[in-house]
């Protein structure tokens, strides 16, 4: 969360590296106390992706649309790092 001394203005919640990501969805899980996040690639490009975010979580898993883990992604701290195929749309999932 934001220390007393930063704004809102300066505090995101998630963020990439790569431009041609979009993150489409935040949002709370439907049947879990867990954080989904849904991303999509929109250049046609194959991309490693490394994502910051601005929250503490235990662990994150890649996950179907209807929000079953797939497999579990590696992290280090509050990132992770993604492979994401052209024009993929990928659902993260975040235990906190």
């Amino acid at each position: 969360m934001p220390t007393s001394t930063t704004s809102f203005s300066e505090y995101s919640l998630i963020n990439c590296d790569k431009n041609n990501i979009v993150i489409d969805t935040i949002k709370k899980a439907e049947n879990e106390n867990s954080i989904i996040v849904r991303i999509y690639e929109t250049h046609n490009i194959r991309s490693e992706v490394s994502f910051n975010m601005g929250f503490d979580f235990d662990s994150a898993f890649v996950c179907d649309l209807l929000e079953n883990n797939l497999y579990q992604i590696n992290s280090d701290s509050r990132t992770i790092n993604l492979k994401v195929k052209p024009f993929e749309i990928v659902t993260l999932k975040f235990y906190v």
